[in-house]
């Protein structure tokens, strides 16, 4: 009788302490959550394109280099337009003895003097002169290359007082600020992935772990790989973050049905 009361003296406490240990496991798990599978990531840009000459002409500047960060509007090439430059004047000349002459034909035409063919043929002229004059608009445009939005010089193919035909592709540019991550997820992950859905981002050249919800998911499933793209923002902008590096993205689970 004196043992089975030790027993219990002894056994209780240790059956009390085991149970709240498993308690405070279980509260523990509920708060952090389970992780997924870790999906390989990498991080690109919102906005980035190649810039094409726009004119067949000698590069006059080219301000900007490699990594040079620029903001929306500023020029980043410009081309030596002279010839195109003398035809706008020559049109614009043109343009102006169009004016006249029609205005000349409307008053002999109010004093029955000129013929109405001819006086349509001037009109129809000042027609072409106006259009002569928009179309060397147009090409003047092209001898300056403006950014099209804020970012960074990704690469330069062309020097300085190269001559470059209409096409040529000029430089890659990229907006570094508007990153966005793409991952690719078990199709079945679309059970409960949703728009806002929060990660954790590991980026492997900066070894930092980034907040980043999801903002888009894909419209079709690669019934290959049974994949799915979603594309994800990360919270905080960081400098150090670049477009074209990855790593590996972990999503909090709520139950084992998730992982």
């Amino acid at each position: 009788m004196l043992k089975n009361i030790l027993f219990c003296l002894f056994t209780l406490p240790l059956l009390a302490t085991t149970h709240q240990a498993k308690a405070a496991t279980v509260i523990t798990a509920a708060e952090t959550g389970a992780y997924s599978q870790p999906v390989r990531a990498k991080l690109r840009s919102k906005n980035e394109t190649v810039l094409s000459s726009g004119v067949g002409a000698r590069i006059e500047r080219l301000p900007y280099h490699e990594g040079d960060s620029f903001k929306s509007g500023a020029m980043l090439v410009k081309f030596d337009c002279s010839t195109e430059e003398a035809e706008m004047e020559y049109a614009k000349a043109e343009l102006k003895a169009a004016e006249i002459a029609v205005k000349v034909n409307r008053k002999l035409d109010e004093l029955k003097s000129i013929s109405v063919l001819d006086l349509e043929k001037s009109i129809a002229e000042l027609s072409m002169a106006k259009a002569k004059v928009s179309i060397m608009r147009a090409k003047l445009r092209g001898c300056v290359e403006k950014a099209p939005f804020k970012g960074r010089i990704a690469s330069i193919n062309v020097k300085p007082h190269q001559r470059v035909k209409p096409g040529e592709e000029l430089m890659a540019v990229v907006d570094t600020d508007a990153l966005e991550v793409e991952l690719r997820v078990p199709s079945n992950w679309l059970r409960w992935i949703k728009l806002g859905t929060g990660f954790k981002l590991h980026i492997e050249e900066v070894d930092r772990i980034f907040d980043a919800n999801i903002s888009s998911i894909g419209a079709r499933v690669d019934p290959v790989s049974q994949t799915v793209k979603v594309i994800g923002e990360i919270k905080t902008k960081d400098e150090s973050v670049l477009p074209g590096m990855s790593g590996n993205a972990k999503f909090v689970l709520v139950d084992k049905q998730h992982s």
